[in-house]
């Protein structure tokens, strides 16, 4: 039977002030398992604003306004890997952005293609892509994608060699301080994917 998560906001403790939004960012990040025995990796961020802002490329049709709620940018970065966590194929999409030469740099993040997400993969990422050599939204969602991948991969991980997912996750957190306790989380919490020998 499968549930749909319906998540719910946290609200912040009430302020001894009043409050207004003034801006929304909303990250979606979702991980598949393909039929070609790849995996599938998308991050979405989307912005936007709660009063009407000035935009002569997005509000092109509206006398050059954004109208409160439509996106500023709205961007997914989709990303193949393979069992070894290798990227075999990035693509950018970036349908709403506030500038119309944003779209330029898309072609740029090619350069991905053949990392492996480990320890030090998003100091690669920022090298190639930082500053003016990229989109910082795009550079961004890289983040999204490296702990995607993990959480994505890891009941595949530990069916193919248990030991060596422990060892990837301990000391990862406060939670995951050594392979032992790692073990005895994942045998504890997670039964159905522990599969140690």
């Amino acid at each position: 039977m499968n549930k749909t998560l319906e998540i719910q906001r946290i609200e912040s403790k009430p302020q001894k002030h009043s409050r207004k939004l003034l801006h929304r960012r909303t990250i979606i990040a979702e991980g598949f398992e393909r039929e070609d025995g790849l995996w599938e990796l998308v991050a979405q961020l989307i912005d936007s604003k709660s009063r009407d802002f000035p935009n002569s490329y997005l509000g092109a049709k509206t006398g050059g306004i954004l109208l409160a709620g439509e996106p500023l940018h709205g961007i997914a970065l989709r990303v193949v890997i393979d069992i070894n966590l290798i990227i075999k194929e990035v693509e950018v999409q970036m349908p709403y952005t506030p500038y119309a030469l944003c779209k330029n740099i898309i072609d740029t993040y090619q350069k991905a293609v053949g990392l492996k997400i480990e320890s030090g993969f998003l100091r690669k990422i920022n090298k190639l892509f930082r500053s003016v050599n990229g989109c910082a939204h795009v550079t961004e969602l890289w983040s999204t994608i490296g702990t995607l991948a993990y959480q994505t991969m890891f009941p595949e991980f530990t069916k193919r060699n248990f030991n060596s997912a422990v060892e990837g996750l301990a000391g990862a957190c406060h939670v995951h301080t050594t392979v032992n306790k790692t073990k005895e989380n994942i045998r504890v919490h997670i039964p159905p994917i522990n599969s140690e020998p």
